[in-house]
């Protein structure tokens, strides 16, 4: 950034001065950003409102200049340097207000970020989209359905790609690797999810998941507390004091690192501001928030904002209940010589406040509870230095520190069963649980995040072309100190899973990660007469996992004439695997050898083999992703715009759970004698049997390629109408696929045809998905009245998948002696083993028809102090339904499901439009406002 001291000029140089002033008061708004887009450089405004830029000699002659003060309208004014080495610009903001004659309540792309194709989401549209959380805003991306607020599970953001919906298939490893690769940026500081193991054992489960928990006597379940190996928890960042989102769905800059999905930039209010209270409610939700910016001396200030969340959309599902409250304080201050250092230091928590649940209808008496805290300090600022080696530095660093916890209980009645908590491998005696027990589970995290980046900016020019050059360096350190999942082995909540029991993990004995990143990146402008050239360039480099990576990026804009631009872009970029993928636990299998029970445990014996198995691969690949993307943006002086982006993206080395095969020969054992009141006497009887199991290890094993068209597009207000209106659509298709990742399918060896095997070793097959989805919105905007009514129809016009491989094809089987067999192309082709594969449906399963939704949202401004809206999802109660008659005697699959008639129609429906109508308002209180523009 630079200073808004008054350095002097030199030779071929130029200053660019002014003030910023209120609108209507004209006094002066000390801290406000200005910033020559096209060079990407910034400075703020000091105490008496005055800011300077200072140029060097350049080959360009005109800049973008826009300013931004929180709680007031931006404004972008056009700078043309002349022959006098001084070029004045005073700039005045207004209140942000419904009065004003233009109001943006859209998700827009202006093309003049770094990024080409990134999204910009105001303050304004949010507030009209009475958001509750993060989540929330970013349902208005192109492409995203806007659904319901839902705060009961973790939520996260996937990022041009195409949802799955062939029967029978399971896209969660592709979501949960793109939600993972989405960088969540929180005023410049990266939330971290590397450090989150809150799972279930992954090398079990096959896979990685939210903890299941029961929500009602029905035995329905959904998915409650964090997720890990996905993004941070979107519902626990509140939307009540964030002023603007950018989302980079494209090729970001070299300056972010540990990503391959894009980037999620947040830019929270701070600064002074009036006292702000609102209430909002929904469905069974409810929050309270507040916030202020108190003015200090010296231009300093301090902004504190917090929430207070209660939800429960279904009381009568006690267990669904979600309570959270945030704050967050963030102090900014100018100091040093001629206040050209300005520093931003923020202290943010949040925390649930939910105590154990339990549905007192449901027989099993289960109780659970998912408690997530959170305590994060951050620091940033910008020393202006002014010499010819540096323009100015940028730094930041800080830590986060979270607490969570996930609890279940449940009384189980399973009759008795033998049990054993061995920690090593070896054969000993077990014992048995009683048929009657309750069983708790606990999963306790506490991941840390720690983290610094610094870098350096000059501005030079060689030729005609003007330069910003910045490097910097990054580092951050992941770790989880947490006590790991805690359970009683001797009294389960599951059985044993093929042999793969459960024992507790403590997540301390873990070691920690660390990433070193460095980039540097040159932002160039070149003009031919009416022409302009826009070009960041870019080279990261990272070293992940013991991996090091360069990722080249190109950001390049050519604005062809007044309002119309062409652009092109291309990146690589990568994403380090998670403690989760790297350290999922250790495994236990449970070989039963020899197991009598007569009524008395005293009398009884379980004697077991448990083989101790680590499945941690450290070695892991960081994941890949290339993107190749091509547009244009246009824009008319009366306010017309168009924004089209085409693009390619391919990601390869994601993380997912492929089988492995464990072999095990242990001995036969046989009872000798039974004494009374003690376990009976045993001996091995000089024979030995094969076991064959199959386990999960993490492997780069998954491959995604999409491929996608966005188009925005907006008109001016038509003034007889008093109406503007905004198009976006997004066509988005993709192919997943598995690079090597085996299945090992346990079959029954001695059923016919499968005489003497007993496992079958198959490739997953690959498959397709597209869709097409648009949204327009009719803004009806009265600024006399400050009124805003705000239609938004989604046309669904198309959703498919399919199953590309006509049959998953065995690779191989295994017999029970451990013998691996395997089949090649010429065996099918000889007629052999046909029967080991299995067909697939390789039909389009896609919607029948075209379809849509409508949505209403209502802002009325009551005088200067408060502020009334009301929204409605979902407002004409579409329920869309595929109805399909049958005749009697049908039998038909749907949904992997079958369904028969034998005596009269069969009658299908199946729903299309599962969004019930929900209606919420808002009230804000604004009180102060006018007093800070004295």
């Amino acid at each position: 950034m630079c200073s808004p001291a008054w350095a002097q000029t030199g030779p071929g140089s130029w200053q660019i001065t002014g003030t910023v002033r209120a609108a209507e008061t004209r006094q002066p708004l000390p801290g406000a950003v200005l910033e020559l887009v096209e060079l990407g450089v910034r400075t703020t405004a000091a105490d008496a409102g005055q800011y300077r830029f200072r140029l060097p000699a350049s080959g360009a002659r005109q800049f973008t200049l826009r300013v931004t003060y929180v709680g007031r309208q931006d404004v972008e004014v056009l700078v043309k340097l002349t022959a006098t080495p001084e070029i004045r610009r005073d700039l005045q903001l207004p209140l942000r207000s419904l009065e004003l004659a233009d109001v943006q309540v859209n998700a827009t792309r202006s093309g003049q970020q770094t990024s080409n194709s990134a999204v910009v989401i105001g303050r304004e549209a949010i507030e009209q989209t009475q958001a509750y959380s993060l989540d929330d805003v970013l349902q208005l991306l192109p492409g995203k359905v806007l659904l319901n607020t839902n705060l009961q599970g973790a939520q996260a953001i996937t990022l041009r790609q195409a949802p799955v919906t062939t029967p029978g298939s399971d896209q969660t490893a592709f979501n949960l690797n793109n939600a993972f690769g989405t960088a969540i940026i929180v005023d410049g500081a990266a939330w971290s999810n590397n450090g989150n193991l809150q799972t279930d054992d992954p090398g079990r489960r096959g896979g990685i998941g939210g903890v299941a928990v029961t929500r009602d006597n029905s035995g329905n379940e959904y998915s409650t507390g964090t997720y890990a190996g996905s993004s941070v928890d979107l519902k626990q960042i509140p939307a009540n004091n964030i002023e603007s989102v950018e989302v980079i769905q494209g090729v970001p800059s070299a300056r972010y690192g540990d990503l391959t999905s894009g980037a999620v930039i947040v830019n929270r209010q701070a600064g002074r501001t009036p006292y702000r209270l609102s209430l909002r409610t929904q469905n069974g939700t409810t929050e309270l928030s507040g916030s202020r910016g108190f003015g200090l001396t010296s231009g300093n200030a301090v902004n504190v904002s917090a929430t207070l969340l209660n939800s429960n959309p279904e009381p009568q599902f006690e267990t669904k209940r979600f309570n959270r409250a945030t704050l967050s304080t963030i102090f900014t201050s100018h100091f040093g010589p001629q206040r050209r250092h300005r520093n931003s230091l923020a202290l943010d928590a949040h925390t649930t406040l939910d105590a154990a649940k339990a549905d007192a209808d449901d027989p099993a008496a289960n109780r659970t509870f998912s408690r997530d805290q959170r305590v994060a300090l951050s620091n940033r600022g910008t020393l202006n230095v002014l010499q010819p080696w540096s323009e100015y530095i940028s730094y930041q660093f800080g830590g986060s520190y979270a607490y969570q916890q996930t609890f279940s209980r449940t009384a189980l009645n399973v009759g008795v069963k033998p049990v054993a908590d061995g920690l090593s491998t070896g054969i000993y005696d077990g014992t048995f649980a009683p048929p009657v027990y309750d069983s708790e589970r606990t999963i306790s995290g506490r991941p840390v995040n720690l983290y610094a980046r610094a870098d350096n900016t000059v501005l030079f020019q060689t030729g005609a072309f003007s330069h910003t050059l910045t490097a910097g360096a990054s580092l951050s350190y992941d770790r989880n100190y947490g006590a790991g999942r805690l359970f009683d082995a001797l009294r389960p909540r599951f059985a044993p899973l093929e042999g793969k029991a459960e024992r507790p993990f403590d997540f301390r004995t873990l070691p920690g990660m660390l990433q070193v990143g460095g980039f540097v990146e040159n932002q160039l402008v070149r003009e031919w007469g009416a022409r302009r050239l826009v070009a960041n360039l870019g080279l990261r480099y990272d070293q992940q996992n013991g991996f090091a990576s360069l990722a080249p990026r190109l950001n390049a804009k050519l604005f062809v004439r007044e309002g119309l631009q062409v652009n092109a872009a291309y990146g690589l970029a990568t994403k380090a695997p998670g403690l989760v993928h790297r350290y999922p636990g250790i495994l236990y299998f449970d070989v039963p050898l020899l197991v009598s029970y007569n009524g008395r445990v005293d009398e009884s014996i379980y004697r077991l083999h448990t083989e101790a198995l680590d499945p941690a691969n450290p070695n892991l690949r960081p994941a890949r992703a290339t993107t190749l993307e091509t547009g244009l943006n246009w824009h008319t002086r009366r306010g017309y715009g168009l924004a089209l982006t085409v693009y390619h993206k391919q990601e390869r080395d994601g993380f997912s759970v492929t089988d492995e095969l464990l072999q095990l020969q242990l001995p036969h054992y046989r009872i000798v004698s039974s004494p009374a009141g003690r376990p009976p006497v045993v001996e091995q009887t000089g024979q030995t049997r094969n076991y064959n199991y199959d386990y999960g290890v993490f492997r780069n094993t998954l491959r995604t390629d999409n491929y996608g068209l966005e188009l925005l597009a907006r008109t001016p207000k038509i003034r007889s109408i008093q109406t503007s209106f905004d198009l976006s659509a997004a066509y988005t298709r993709s192919r997943y696929g598995y690079a090597g990742q085996l299945v090992y399918d346990r079959v029954n060896p001695t059923a016919a045809g499968f005489e003497n095997i007993e496992f079958v070793v198959k490739n997953r097959p690959d498959r397709r998905a597209s869709s097409v989805l648009s949204t327009l919105a009719a803004t009806t905007h009265l600024p006399r009245l400050g009124l805003l009514l705000t239609w938004r129809g989604q046309v669904f016009l198309q959703s498919e998948s399919q199953t590309l491989d006509e049959y998953v094809a065995a690779s191989g089987f295994v017999r029970p002696s451990g013998e691996y067999v395997p089949v090649t192309a010429e065996d099918y082709a000889a007629g052999r083993y046909l029967h080991l594969r299995n067909a697939q449906n390789t039909n389009v399963s896609s919607q029948p028809f075209i379809y849509g939704n409508l949505h209403l949202r209502l802002g009325k401004e009551l005088g200067k102090l408060a502020r009334l809206s009301f929204f409605a999802n979902n407002v004409l109660n579409l329920r869309t339904e595929r109805v399909e008659v049958f005749a009697a005697g049908s039998t038909v699959t749907r949904g992997g499901a079958t369904y028969t008639s034998p005596h009269g129609p069969l009658i299908i429906s199946t729903s299309l439009n599962r969004q019930t109508p929900t209606f919420g308002s808002e009230l804000v209180f604004t009180l102060g406002r006018q007093a800070l523009s004295q």
